[in-house]
């Protein structure tokens, strides 16, 4: 993943073989926008793994990128839990619903130093270009506000 300009927010760009490995990679690269995410523990002795799984709903392809990152930013807001690593466990594109859970921490700022806010996820610009299935990548444009 990485952050690219935009005038007045920051445009979060992810990639993978698949939509659903794409998304994974665009909550983890909103995660590491909040604070440093090579901070974030993983492994089980210091590790949280979600136990509640997040499940996003929508209408469209769009409305279920949109959901998917707003809860998992809704969930950061209300428990402080950052995840460094995140499984989608169920997509269903015909029902636009995804499950995932998350492996990593509650933020402390003692450890893990604060960067910038993600104030709202945005439909401003987002993007979803699915390559053909020879190319194995789909990439993922969204704004966010901060």
């Amino acid at each position: 993943y990485e952050y690219l300009d935009h005038p007045a927010d920051i445009i979060l760009h992810s990639w993978g073989n698949d939509l659903s490995a794409s998304l994974s990679n665009l909550a983890v690269c909103m995660f590491g926008y909040i604070t440093s995410i090579n901070l974030i523990a993983t492994n089980p002795s210091q590790c949280l793994e979600y136990g509640s799984n997040i499940v996003a709903q929508g209408h469209d392809l769009r409305s279920l990128v949109y959901s998917f990152l707003d809860e998992w930013l809704f969930n950061f807001h209300d428990t402080g839990f950052v995840a460094k690593e995140i499984l989608v466990t169920e997509f269903n594109v015909e029902a636009w619903r995804i499950v995932s859970t998350g492996k990593g921490e509650v933020m402390d700022v003692r450890r893990h130093p604060q960067g910038t806010e993600v104030k709202a996820i945005t439909y401003n610009a987002m993007r979803i270009e699915e390559k053909g299935k020879d190319d194995r990548r789909c990439d993922v444009y969204v704004v966010v506000d901060i």
